[in-house]
This record gives C-alpha cells, sequence and structure tokens, in this order.
C-alpha cells in the first residue's frame, strides 16, 4: 500500500489516537505542530476540520530540519508533533533527532511514511546514516535497553517510552522531561514565546569589542586544546531582566518552566554549554538532575553565581566578569540586590568569602548583598553576558579595565600613598594541582635575573593588589595566583609556566585585556591526554623543562 498523501489532518489523528493516548490540548499549552513540505500539502490537510481549539495548531512548512527545529525548540509546550513529509525520510530523523527532547513526558512524535520502500538513507553530517523513522521506532520497540540501540540514538530511546510502527506511521511518546539550553543571543525571541510566563527585557548593553593577541608568544612543545586566535572578537553584550519565578538551584544555574537560562553557563558560547547541576542531553537540551526545594525569595536579585562557589579562581575570572551589569540594573530598580551563594561543602560565612572585600570595594553596599545556602526562587532575577569566555571562542571585552581599576581603586582607597613595589615580580605555586617538582629551580631562576618572588595568598589583600597594582612584569606558574592580574595598573609583559596538558587560558586573556605582551613556556606533564580530554592531564604535576633555560634568561634579561 502506497502512503495516503491525500489524508486530512483530521484522518491522521485518528490514526494516531488508534495506537497511543493523546494529551488533551489545553488553554494555554498542549498544541499541535504539524509540519508539510510545502504549503499546498499544508492546505490539503484541511486542518479547519480536525476539530482542535482554535490557537492549538502551529504549523511549520520546509524541508530542512536546522530550519524547522529552531521554530518548534520555540512553542510552547507540545501535545503532538505530526511530521507530514513522508517523502523526506532522511530529513523526517533529522528533526527527530534534533529537537524530539523538546517534547513533555507524555508528548508524541509522530512521522507519516506509508508502506512504501523509503528512499535511500543519506550520509548524515556526523557521517553515520540517518534512518527512516519507521525503522528506528521498530528498533526501539525492539530494545529492552537504551545500550542495545546505536549510541547515537541511545538518548533518545531513553526518553521514549513507547514506540510503535503502523502502515502509515512511526509514532514515539515521550517519557522524560528536558531543558533547553537558550543562547544569549537567543533570550529574547526565544523566551518571549517559549516561556509566556516569562517576562524579558534589556536594561543594559555593551557594544561588541576586538582585542588582539599578535604580541603572545609561546615557547616550548605545543600546548593541548586551542589557542588563542589573533584577534579575540567580544559580542555584544546585555543586561537582562526576567520577571516571573526564576530557580536558582545552585552555582550559575537558572531556570524557568522548561528552559534554562542563558545566564546559567560557565561558558555560554561553546560547542555544548554546560553547569553543575545538569546532565547534558546533547548540544541543545539537559535533565535537571535533583535538587531541594527552593526557598523564596521576594524581590529583585543581580545575578552573581559562578562555577565552583568560594574558589577564588572562579571568583576572579567568572564572576568579576558579571560585574559590568549592576550599574544598570540597578539604576533600574533601586531596591535591587546582588545574589551570593555559599558553597554546600565548604565551612565558609559571608565573612569568609572575598565577594565581602571586593563588592563593597566595587561600589555596592554592605546591606545590597544577599547569601543563599541551597536553592532559591526568586520573583525578578537580572543577569548580564559575561565580560569572559575561556573557551573557544576565547574573548574578553576591553570594559573590563574599568571595572578592575574600580576594584583596585576601592580596595587601595585607604592606603597612604603608593609605596613603590618591585617592577619585576615571580609568582611561585606550591601545593595544590599542577604542582611543578623543581620548583625551587624555577625560584632561583627568576631571583638571578632581578625578580621578586612572591607568593600571594598569605598575604592581606590590600597588599596583594598593591603588589600587582605596582608591578611592570608579572611572571608566575599559570595558576589562581595569576589572576591578581585584575590588579595590574601599568602591566607591560606577562610571562607565564605551565605544562602543556593545561587548557585555560586565563593568564593570556588578562594580558590581552591589559594591552600587555604574553609569553608561555610549556613544559611536558607527568600525565598527558591520551587521545581525548582528561581532567586527570588538565591538573597534573610537571617539572619545568631546563630545556628552556637559556630561551627563558635571555627573554627575562629583555623585559
Amino acid at each position: 500500500m502506497q502512503a495516503r498523501q491525500h489524508r486530512t489532518l483530521a484522518d491522521l489523528l485518528t490514526l494516531v489516537r488508534q495506537e497511543v493516548e493523546l494529551p488533551g490540548p489545553r488553554a494555554t499549552s498542549g498544541v499541535v505542530v504539524v509540519i508539510a513540505a510545502t504549503e499546498q500539502r499544508l492546505a490539503a490537510l484541511d486542518r479547519e476540520a480536525a476539530g482542535l481549539p482554535e490557537g492549538t495548531v502551529h504549523t511549520l512548512v520546509g524541508r530542512r530540519a536546522d530550519d524547522l527545529a529552531d521554530a518548534l525548540l520555540a512553542l510552547p509546550p507540545i501535545s503532538v508533533v505530526l511530521d507530514t513529509r513522508a517523502a523526506l525520510a532522511p530529513q523526517q530523523a533529522r528533526l527527530f533527532e534534533a529537537a524530539f527532547f523538546a517534547l513533555e513526558p507524555g508528548a508524541v512524535w509522530v512521522a507519516a511514511h506509508g508502506a512504501a520502500p523509503a528512499p535511500p538513507a543519506r550520509p548524515s553530517a556526523d557521517g553515520g546514516q540517518a534512518p527512516p523513522l519507521a525503522r528506528l521506532a521498530e528498533s526501539f520497540s525492539a530494545s529492552s535497553r537504551p545500550k542495545d540501540v546505536r549510541s547515537r540514538w541511545r538518548a533518545h530511546r531513553r526518553s521514549c517510552d513507547t514506540a510503535v510502527v503502523t502502515a502509515e506511521l512511526a509514532l514515539f511518546r515521550k517519557g522524560r522531561a528536558h531543558l533547553l539550553k537558550v543562547r544569549d543571543a537567543q533570550a529574547l525571541t526565544v523566551l518571549a514565546q517559549r516561556e509566556p510566563g516569562l517576562e524579558v527585557s534589556v536594561v543594559g548593553e555593551q557594544p561588541a569589542c576586538r582585542l588582539t593577541t599578535h604580541d603572545h608568544r609561546q615557547y616550548g612543545a605545543p600546548a593541548a586544546g586551542e589557542q588563542l586566535p589573533a584577534v579575540l572578537e567580544s559580542p555584544p553584550l546585555a543586561v537582562r531582566r526576567y520577571d516571573g519565578a526564576v530557580t536558582l538551584p545552585l552555582n550559575s544555574l537558572a531556570y524557568h518552566g522548561r528552559t534554562l537560562l542563558p545566564d546559567s553557563f560557565r561558558w555560554h558560547l561553546a560547542d555544548v554549554p554546560t553547569a553543575w547541576g545538569i546532565s547534558d542531553t546533547g548540544t541543545r537540551f539537559a535533565r535537571l538532575k535533583p535538587h531541594d526545594e527552593p526557598t523564596h525569595l521576594p524581590g529583585s536579585f543581580f545575578h552573581f553565581g559562578y562555577n565552583n562557589s568560594g574558589h577564588f579562581g572562579h571568583l576572579m575570572t567568572e564572576a568579576l566578569a558579571k560585574l559590568w551589569g549592576w550599574d544598570a540594573a540597578k539604576a533600574d530598580d533601586p531596591s535591587l540586590k546582588i545574589l551570593c551563594r555559599l558553597h554546600p561543602d565548604r565551612a565558609q560565612g559571608p565573612d569568609k568569602r572575598l565577594e565581602s572585600r571586593l563588592l563593597p570595594a566595587y561600589g555596592i553596599a554592605p546591606d545590597d548583598i544577599a547569601w543563599a545556602d541551597g536553592p532559591v526562587t526568586v520573583d525578578r532575577l537580572y543577569a548580564c553576558t559575561p565580560m569572559w569566555h575561556n573557551a573557544a571562542p576565547f574573548h574578553a571585552h576591553d570594559g573590563l579595565r574599568a571595572d578592575w581599576a574600580r576594584l583596585r581603586e576601592g580596595l587601595l582607597r585607604e592606603r597612604t600613598g603608593r609605596p613603590a613595589g618591585p617592577e619585576r615580580i615571580f609568582v611561585t605555586r606550591r601545593g595544590g594541582n599542577r604542582t611543578c617538582r623543581n620548583v625551587e629551580q624555577v625560584e632561583a631562576l627568576f631571583e638571578a635575573a632581578g625578580y621578586t618572588v612572591v607568593f600571594p595568598g598569605p598575604l592581606p589583600l590590600e597588599e596583594q593588589v598593591a603588589l600587582f597594582a605596582g608591578a611592570r612584569v608579572v611572571a608566575g606558574f599559570g595558576g589562581a595566583g595569576m589572576f591578581n592580574l585584575a590588579y595590574a595598573e601599568r602591566l607591560e609583559s606577562v610571562v607565564v609556566l605551565n605544562q602543556w596538558a593545561y587548557e585555560a587560558r586565563n593568564e593570556q586573556l588578562f594580558a590581552a585585556v591589559h594591552g600587555a605582551a604574553c609569553h608561555t613556556f610549556w613544559s611536558p606533564p607527568d600525565v598527558d591526554h591520551d587521545g581525548g580530554r582528561s581532567y586527570q592531564a588538565h591538573q597534573s604535576s610537571w617539572e619545568f623543562d631546563v630545556g628552556l633555560t637559556d630561551e627563558l634568561r635571555s627573554l627575562l634579561v629583555s623585559l
């Protein structure tokens, strides 16, 4: 029997109901999405005769899966997706692959196929085949475990509680809930349609900017991971106001309804933006990990959450990159408070946290600092695009210099005068991750070149700030000790020593923002990457390559 292309929408829904129970459309959700290849085919479906409530049918016309997926993901909760493009089996499969996770539990994805042999499958972007959905439904029905199907489809199989094949249709009923990861640039357009209970507006902006890294040089073997490009392209930045209940379970994670807000992600432009508190499902979706019932915090709050709350390095990079949005948000709502988070596993009260020193130095009143020690839901959230992106595509915004200077001046305000410190310092590192085994040899090399060896951590905060503010050349082992570069006032050059399996580029980004030269010396790690990314290699101990000594000594003399 050939596929009956003349069937109406009412006919097709009747066939679906014979196989699975459909969730009933509701006034504000449960829409039926009808997909057709052409306007003529859409007209032949006679949508009005289907008897569905007004406003519950959304139609999409097209052939390309990417275009249709973008439109589908922006819709309110869906009861049924009905893809009538029986002659486009590979495109049906690609769309299902991209957008099935957008359905709510109980919703049904239906693809018309007919009994005619499906057209030959064409290779997909990842080199596999895009099989007709009838064959995929058969494999789902026959498998009792997700690992019984191809790896490409295992997440779909885990999320499907029923799969049915008939002479004309392939049907998949969703069994698990997923949240869509909304990108920064999509916040206004997607959320307006997808989350009608959340009103989003922009209250502040910063233009795009470009920073050059042409004076950055590397020595030793090539490092793992991607390197900074010659030009760092920062996108335009926005301060957003979310009116409506937003839940913040931990760190930076923030969501409303079925959607993860773009402010959740540590690196929001990464291929797979991720955050603590979720399990990723492909690039665009995630499942929310269980968390305690949130406490309601009435009022307006500025989102200052960051990865690994209370960690100095994450605070100095990810969190400070959000401060630029505070003034615009506070002007929009004078009752605004900045929301900071205590770490669940660290015995740190607000009085022990660096935020309690830095935020007042920036000009934020202590009474405007709010602390959360568990999941919270707020009535209104302000959040902004961060100025720092330490992952591909790497970038940092030159507006950071003004914020860093504001912090520096605030922290040094009560110092009488600025005693001249050493112009050239070497920031040493002892213990912890990425331990350098010949640290004494390295320190001696720098001391012989006229550098003052410093260990910033134990020093009072104002002394750390003054030390870096006065330095013209800052050298050191890569890591958090170098992040006091934020306070630099007359920086000309940065010299970094690290092992080549380390993938972060923080010191290089600091140098780029300050307009300073950067010289990075790479040595072999004790544990290297082995065909993929290894956190153990990233944090491996190492030994400075003495073969680089002459080159390093020559550079130090010249700076």
